[in-house]
């Protein structure tokens, strides 16, 4: 049957997720939740509480303001979590977020793979050789205008 996994949110990131998930065998997407069932289409569950119970795991995929309460109900619900960055928009929801995830007994994991890419990669060295650097960069597609938590 394979590891069940659902989805919190049915925008793009969802989209993107559910095509890599649905290539692995061992998985299944167990449902997906989104304040508009339409965009679920016929993976739609009622509710979150509804998700978390048919699933094993499940990827935050929600607006980014939602993902902290998201990602806490599904730890406190016993389950593994894959949370689409930012993992939280303000520094006091980091932290409860981190202590919640550090207190469960599951796998919690942020999705940020941009610390691969190689201008971050040059800026951690940069800051870690000479703390007096300093660096804002932002890179997307162009969709974020100007979220406060950038």
């Amino acid at each position: 049957m394979g590891l069940k996994i659902g989805l919190i949110g049915a925008g793009f990131m969802s989209g993107v997720h559910r095509t890599n998930l649905e290539r692995d065998d061992r998985v299944r997407i167990s449902g997906i939740y989104d304040v508009d069932p339409l965009r679920a289409g016929a993976l739609a569950v009622a509710s979150v509480d509804d998700l978390l119970e048919a699933s094993d795991a499940v990827y935050v995929v929600s607006p980014n303001t939602t993902h902290v309460d998201m990602a806490m109900k599904a730890l406190a619900a016993g389950k593994h979590v894959f949370c689409e960055k930012p993992m939280a928009t303000t520094l006091e929801d980091a932290q409860r977020l981190h202590e919640a995830a550090r207190a469960s007994k599951t796998v919690f994991q942020v999705g940020h793979n941009r610390r691969f890419a190689p201008v971050y990669k040059n800026v951690k060295k940069l800051l870690e050789t000479s703390p007096a650097h300093c660096a804002h960069i932002k890179m997307n597609r162009g969709e974020l205008l100007n979220p406060a938590w950038v």
